[in-house]
Protein backbone atom coordinates (compact mmCIF):
# COMPACT_ATOMS: atom_id res chain seq x y z
CA UNK A 1 0.00 0.00 0.00
CA UNK A 2 2.83 2.33 0.49
CA UNK A 3 4.44 1.97 -2.31
CA UNK A 4 0.99 2.56 -4.30
CA UNK A 5 0.42 5.94 -1.98
CA UNK A 6 4.10 6.72 -3.32
CA UNK A 7 3.52 6.13 -7.04
CA UNK A 8 0.32 7.98 -7.59
CA UNK A 9 2.05 11.07 -5.46
CA UNK A 10 5.07 11.58 -7.39
CA UNK A 11 4.28 8.97 -10.30
CA UNK A 12 7.36 9.14 -12.55
CA UNK A 13 9.28 10.63 -9.89
CA UNK A 14 8.64 7.79 -7.20
CA UNK A 15 11.44 5.72 -7.89
CA UNK A 16 14.30 8.58 -8.20
CA UNK A 17 12.74 9.62 -4.41
CA UNK A 18 13.01 6.33 -3.10
CA UNK A 19 16.19 5.86 -4.28
CA UNK A 20 17.30 9.01 -3.01
CA UNK A 21 16.29 8.68 1.08
CA UNK A 22 17.40 5.32 0.69
CA UNK A 23 21.06 6.35 0.14
CA UNK A 24 20.28 9.65 2.49
CA UNK A 25 19.76 6.59 5.41
CA UNK A 26 23.24 4.91 4.30
CA UNK A 27 21.30 1.55 2.59
CA UNK A 28 20.63 -0.20 -0.37
CA UNK A 29 17.43 -1.14 -2.02
CA UNK A 30 16.47 -4.52 -2.88
CA UNK A 31 16.74 -4.81 -6.85
CA UNK A 32 14.30 -8.13 -6.66
CA UNK A 33 11.78 -7.42 -4.77
CA UNK A 34 7.65 -8.40 -4.48
CA UNK A 35 5.40 -6.64 -2.67
CA UNK A 36 7.22 -7.85 0.52
CA UNK A 37 10.57 -6.77 0.51
CA UNK A 38 13.02 -9.78 1.25
CA UNK A 39 13.40 -11.15 4.55
CA UNK A 40 16.70 -12.77 4.32
CA UNK A 41 18.43 -9.76 4.98
CA UNK A 42 16.63 -9.83 8.51
CA UNK A 43 17.63 -13.22 8.86
CA UNK A 44 21.20 -12.34 8.04
CA UNK A 45 21.30 -9.51 10.64
CA UNK A 46 19.66 -11.85 13.42
CA UNK A 47 22.38 -14.93 12.36
CA UNK A 48 25.24 -12.69 12.81
CA UNK A 49 23.55 -11.13 16.31
CA UNK A 50 23.48 -14.93 17.32
CA UNK A 51 27.05 -15.47 17.01
CA UNK A 52 27.94 -11.95 18.37
CA UNK A 53 25.69 -13.73 21.23
CA UNK A 54 27.48 -16.88 21.40
CA UNK A 55 31.33 -15.09 21.50
CA UNK A 56 29.66 -12.95 24.28
CA UNK A 57 28.95 -16.28 25.81
CA UNK A 58 31.71 -18.37 25.28
CA UNK A 59 34.13 -15.35 27.30
CA UNK A 60 31.10 -15.12 29.85
CA UNK A 61 31.27 -18.78 30.14
CA UNK A 62 34.86 -19.14 30.58
CA UNK A 63 34.71 -16.24 33.61
CA UNK A 64 32.44 -18.21 35.36
CA UNK A 65 35.27 -21.46 35.47
CA UNK A 66 37.28 -19.41 36.22
CA UNK A 67 35.63 -18.21 39.09
CA UNK A 68 35.20 -21.73 41.12
CA UNK A 69 36.27 -21.53 44.29
CA UNK A 70 38.36 -24.52 43.55
CA UNK A 71 40.32 -22.36 40.62
CA UNK A 72 39.54 -18.75 41.45
CA UNK A 73 42.07 -17.62 38.92
CA UNK A 74 39.54 -14.58 37.72
CA UNK A 75 36.88 -13.26 38.80
CA UNK A 76 34.03 -10.41 38.99
CA UNK A 77 34.95 -7.56 41.55
CA UNK A 78 31.97 -8.06 43.69
CA UNK A 79 32.46 -5.69 46.18
CA UNK A 80 30.01 -3.68 47.88
CA UNK A 81 27.65 -6.24 46.75
CA UNK A 82 25.12 -9.15 47.83
CA UNK A 83 25.78 -12.71 46.80
CA UNK A 84 24.07 -15.60 47.40
CA UNK A 85 20.48 -15.01 49.27
CA UNK A 86 21.02 -18.18 51.23
CA UNK A 87 24.78 -18.12 51.89
CA UNK A 88 26.45 -14.64 52.36
CA UNK A 89 30.23 -16.45 51.77
CA UNK A 90 29.51 -16.88 48.32
CA UNK A 91 29.86 -14.26 45.29
CA UNK A 92 27.70 -15.36 42.51
CA UNK A 93 28.94 -14.40 38.66
CA UNK A 94 25.76 -12.52 38.38
CA UNK A 95 26.86 -10.53 35.20
CA UNK A 96 28.39 -13.28 33.49
CA UNK A 97 25.70 -15.65 33.84
CA UNK A 98 23.23 -13.22 32.88
CA UNK A 99 25.39 -12.98 29.60
CA UNK A 100 25.26 -16.14 28.65
CA UNK A 101 21.33 -16.78 29.77
CA UNK A 102 20.61 -13.57 27.52
CA UNK A 103 22.78 -15.39 24.59
CA UNK A 104 20.09 -18.16 24.83
CA UNK A 105 17.32 -15.73 24.30
CA UNK A 106 19.48 -14.51 21.18
CA UNK A 107 19.85 -17.91 19.64
CA UNK A 108 16.50 -18.53 20.18
CA UNK A 109 14.78 -15.85 17.96
CA UNK A 110 17.36 -16.76 15.11
CA UNK A 111 14.44 -19.62 13.88
CA UNK A 112 11.43 -16.91 13.86
CA UNK A 113 14.08 -14.64 11.50
CA UNK A 114 14.49 -17.94 9.40
CA UNK A 115 10.63 -18.98 9.59
CA UNK A 116 9.61 -15.31 8.19
CA UNK A 117 11.95 -15.76 4.81
CA UNK A 118 8.72 -17.84 3.91
CA UNK A 119 5.61 -16.08 2.72
CA UNK A 120 2.29 -17.17 0.91
CA UNK A 121 2.92 -16.03 -2.67
CA UNK A 122 5.74 -14.24 -1.76
CA UNK A 123 2.98 -11.60 -0.20
CA UNK A 124 1.27 -12.40 2.97
CA UNK A 125 1.88 -10.32 5.98
CA UNK A 126 2.79 -13.17 8.64
CA UNK A 127 6.16 -11.88 9.33
CA UNK A 128 4.65 -8.79 10.59
CA UNK A 129 3.89 -9.47 13.59
CA UNK A 130 6.51 -11.94 14.54
CA UNK A 131 9.49 -9.11 13.98
CA UNK A 132 7.16 -6.93 16.28
CA UNK A 133 8.36 -8.64 18.56
CA UNK A 134 11.82 -9.98 17.65
CA UNK A 135 13.63 -7.67 16.01
CA UNK A 136 13.44 -5.53 19.27
CA UNK A 137 13.64 -8.04 21.37
CA UNK A 138 16.94 -9.61 19.87
CA UNK A 139 18.48 -5.54 19.25
CA UNK A 140 17.62 -4.90 23.38
CA UNK A 141 19.07 -8.36 23.92
CA UNK A 142 22.11 -7.87 22.04
CA UNK A 143 22.76 -4.49 23.46
CA UNK A 144 22.28 -5.22 27.22
CA UNK A 145 24.68 -8.21 26.26
CA UNK A 146 27.40 -5.41 25.35
CA UNK A 147 26.68 -3.37 28.09
CA UNK A 148 27.32 -6.23 30.32
CA UNK A 149 30.62 -7.60 28.76
CA UNK A 150 32.06 -4.49 29.05
CA UNK A 151 31.16 -4.08 32.52
CA UNK A 152 32.47 -7.58 33.51
CA UNK A 153 35.63 -6.56 31.58
CA UNK A 154 36.16 -3.28 33.83
CA UNK A 155 35.71 -5.25 36.82
CA UNK A 156 37.46 -8.08 36.21
CA UNK A 157 40.32 -9.27 38.89
CA UNK A 158 42.40 -12.33 38.62
CA UNK A 159 45.55 -13.60 40.82
CA UNK A 160 48.78 -14.99 39.13
CA UNK A 161 49.78 -16.66 42.13
CA UNK A 162 46.48 -18.90 42.06
CA UNK A 163 47.48 -19.49 38.76
CA UNK A 164 50.61 -20.85 39.49
CA UNK A 165 49.09 -22.98 42.14
CA UNK A 166 46.93 -24.80 39.69
CA UNK A 167 49.40 -25.14 36.93
CA UNK A 168 51.39 -26.80 39.58
CA UNK A 169 48.28 -29.16 41.03
CA UNK A 170 49.75 -31.89 38.28
CA UNK A 171 53.35 -32.07 39.88
CA UNK A 172 54.53 -30.60 36.50
CA UNK A 173 52.75 -34.12 34.08
CA UNK A 174 51.67 -30.92 31.87
CA UNK A 175 54.95 -30.80 30.90
CA UNK A 176 55.08 -34.64 29.48
CA UNK A 177 54.90 -33.31 26.40
CA UNK A 178 57.88 -31.42 27.11
CA UNK A 179 59.72 -34.14 28.38
CA UNK A 180 59.00 -36.36 25.02
CA UNK A 181 60.59 -34.00 22.76
CA UNK A 182 63.35 -33.39 24.80
CA UNK A 183 63.69 -37.34 24.57
CA UNK A 184 63.44 -37.11 21.08
CA UNK A 185 65.83 -34.15 20.42
CA UNK A 186 68.70 -35.04 22.07
CA UNK A 187 68.43 -38.94 22.05
CA UNK A 188 67.22 -39.11 18.69
CA UNK A 189 64.53 -41.59 20.39
CA UNK A 190 61.36 -42.70 18.01
CA UNK A 191 58.49 -41.11 18.77
CA UNK A 192 56.48 -43.69 20.24
CA UNK A 193 59.08 -44.34 22.51
CA UNK A 194 59.24 -41.27 23.77
CA UNK A 195 55.67 -40.57 24.19
CA UNK A 196 55.36 -43.85 26.46
CA UNK A 197 58.07 -42.74 28.87
CA UNK A 198 56.86 -39.75 28.87
CA UNK A 199 53.60 -41.14 29.82
CA UNK A 200 54.46 -43.39 32.34
CA UNK A 201 56.59 -40.75 34.10
CA UNK A 202 53.83 -38.13 34.12
CA UNK A 203 51.80 -40.65 35.78
CA UNK A 204 54.10 -41.80 38.09
CA UNK A 205 54.55 -37.93 39.16
CA UNK A 206 50.83 -37.58 39.83
CA UNK A 207 50.78 -41.55 41.86
CA UNK A 208 53.58 -40.21 44.50
CA UNK A 209 53.05 -36.56 44.31
CA UNK A 210 57.02 -35.93 43.15
CA UNK A 211 57.51 -33.42 40.76
CA UNK A 212 58.08 -34.70 36.74
CA UNK A 213 61.39 -33.44 36.81
CA UNK A 214 62.77 -35.37 39.95
CA UNK A 215 60.58 -38.75 38.77
CA UNK A 216 62.43 -37.97 35.37
CA UNK A 217 65.63 -37.94 37.11
CA UNK A 218 65.86 -41.31 38.74
CA UNK A 219 64.34 -43.06 35.81
CA UNK A 220 67.25 -44.68 34.24
CA UNK A 221 66.38 -44.10 30.97
CA UNK A 222 66.30 -40.12 31.38
CA UNK A 223 68.30 -39.62 34.60
CA UNK A 224 71.17 -41.25 32.70
CA UNK A 225 71.21 -38.46 30.05
CA UNK A 226 70.25 -35.46 31.84
CA UNK A 227 70.70 -34.13 35.44
CA UNK A 228 68.25 -32.68 37.83
CA UNK A 229 69.17 -29.31 37.12
CA UNK A 230 68.58 -29.79 33.23
CA UNK A 231 65.37 -31.47 33.55
CA UNK A 232 64.00 -28.66 36.20
CA UNK A 233 64.74 -25.83 33.19
CA UNK A 234 63.34 -28.23 30.72
CA UNK A 235 60.09 -28.94 32.72
CA UNK A 236 59.99 -25.67 33.71
CA UNK A 237 55.93 -24.61 32.47
CA UNK A 238 57.55 -21.02 31.88
CA UNK A 239 59.61 -21.73 29.37
CA UNK A 240 56.73 -23.61 27.15
CA UNK A 241 54.60 -20.56 26.28
CA UNK A 242 56.13 -19.90 22.91
CA UNK A 243 55.00 -16.29 21.23
CA UNK A 244 52.66 -15.68 23.64
CA UNK A 245 53.57 -12.26 24.34
CA UNK A 246 53.54 -11.28 20.27
CA UNK A 247 50.11 -13.30 19.86
CA UNK A 248 48.29 -11.07 22.57
CA UNK A 249 50.14 -8.29 20.83
CA UNK A 250 48.79 -8.82 17.30
CA UNK A 251 45.26 -9.48 18.87
CA UNK A 252 45.76 -6.29 20.74
CA UNK A 253 46.23 -4.39 17.33
CA UNK A 254 43.55 -6.19 15.51
CA UNK A 255 40.86 -4.98 18.32
CA UNK A 256 42.50 -1.29 17.90
CA UNK A 257 41.63 -1.71 14.34
CA UNK A 258 38.33 -2.90 14.47
CA UNK A 259 37.74 -0.51 17.07
CA UNK A 260 39.10 2.31 14.85
CA UNK A 261 36.87 0.88 12.12
CA UNK A 262 33.58 1.50 14.03
CA UNK A 263 34.80 4.97 15.28
CA UNK A 264 34.67 3.87 18.90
Amino acid sequence: DNADHLILVFRDDASAFNGEKIEQLGLEPHIITTQVAPRDGFAELASVLAILASQLDRFATEIRELARPEIMEMWEDRTGKLGSSAMPHKANPVTAERISGLARVARSLVTAFLENIVLWHERDLSNSSAERVIIPHLLLTIDQMLDDTWNLILRLRWSPERMYEDLMKSRGAIMAEALMNLLIRELGMKRLDAYRIAKELAEKATKTGKPLYEVAAEDPRVGKYFGLSRLYEELDPRRYLGPVKYLVQQAVYYADEVLEKCEL
